[in-house]
């Protein structure tokens, strides 16, 4: 009898801490498939009016306000600024993170300026999260126009153009001096403005000789500004010759690999010239070009193949073409490509 008894004994026993381990494995699955929820201190950060050339910089806080453990997977911001998690890529329920963005102003344009940082973690009711930081950017100093367009231009025609400072200090500084590669881009200063005009501090004269074909090209003036030493000026255009090349720039694109491409190129007289193509050739060994004549004389077609067996990441060169005018005795058309990639899921960046 007093052996059923113990025996009973270990039964019940038994039976509690079956119960009791049960009752905790079910806790510590519930607290392992818990719902993680992530909860930002702000979503938004302006700075306000700020100088160009600044870099500001702002820490975004957030919890994890759920049950399971929260993962941040990417990070990503858009152009002009950067992000980088300050604090583990995963967060136990209750703890906090941090996320510190730099925003850079740059020298350019000034206005309202916003960048966006997308945050996606494991949060199944939002898997996505868009923080914005902001500015009223002021222009200490800058060019206006920074861009000079002088168009489409006659072989040997001189043409000038204008600018002149801006900015919340411009009367404070002068222009010392000028930096520019091209012969045939002349800058002449005056501080008072020229036709008596003070925006017109800075004149560029195209002069004759200006090789045919686009050009694009970066002057320098340098300044006594004490953070805004240099200032950059771009002059564009195009001078035409008796040939006219369309497209002028051959792009394959974002081409898959295996793939072959085509891309065609027109070639015709710009005025009432005869001319002849000699040779059409590519520098890039993968590219074969086929000479097709739409009008003796005035109009060729050129079609350019990159070969299916092209294994490479990119495609660059140039497509050559040999011609009996003796201003254009060769044009060259740009050639650039890039193998497609399949997409893919960027790390997070970790600042430890």
């Amino acid at each position: 009898m007093r052996a059923q008894e113990v025996h009973k004994f270990f039964a019940v026993v038994g039976s509690v801490l079956c119960c009791v381990l049960s009752l905790s494995a079910s806790a510590t699955a519930k607290d392992a498939t818990g719902v993680p929820k992530i909860q930002f201190a702000e979503l938004k950060h302006d700075f306000g009016a700020v100088n160009q050339n600044s870099e500001l910089r702002h820490t975004f806080t957030f919890k994890n306000a759920g049950t399971g453990v929260l993962r941040i997977d990417t990070v990503k911001t858009s152009c002009g600024c950067t992000a980088a998690l300050v604090s583990d890529k995963e967060l136990p329920p209750g703890s906090e993170g941090k996320i510190e963005v730099v925003f850079k102003t740059g020298a350019g344009s000034g206005g309202r300026s916003e960048k966006t940082i997308t945050v996606t973690s494991n949060d199944p009711e939002h898997p996505t999260t868009t923080l914005t930081v902001s500015a009223e950017i002021q222009v200490m100093l800058d060019l206006s126009p920074n861009r000079l367009l002088f168009g489409q231009l006659k072989k040997n025609e001189q043409v000038v153009r204008y600018t002149g400072l801006t900015g919340t200090q411009k009367d404070k500084v002068q222009i010392t001096s000028v930096e520019g590669g091209n012969e045939f881009l002349k800058v002449d200063l005056n501080p008072q403005g020229f036709e008596n005009d003070p925006q017109k501090q800075v004149r560029v004269t195209l002069l004759p000789g200006m090789k045919i074909g686009r050009f694009y090209e970066r002057i320098i003036l340098h300044t006594t500004h004490p953070q805004i030493k240099d200032l950059s000026l771009y002059v564009m255009g195009e001078v035409l010759g008796s040939i006219a090349v369309t497209p002028n720039f051959i792009h394959f694109g974002m081409f898959e690999p295996g793939t072959a491409v085509e891309r065609m190129v027109t070639v015709r007289a710009a005025g009432e010239g005869k001319f002849r193509i000699l040779e059409v050739r590519s520098t890039v060994p993968e590219v074969i070009t086929i000479l097709e004549t739409v009008q003796p004389g005035t109009e060729f077609r050129i079609r350019a193949r990159l070969r299916e067996s092209f294994s490479g990441e990119i495609v660059r060169g140039q497509l050559l073409i040999l011609t009996d005018d003796k201003d254009q005795p060769q044009i060259e058309v740009n050639i650039f490509g890039r193998k497609a990639r399949k997409p893919q899921s960027a790390e997070v960046p970790h600042k430890p």
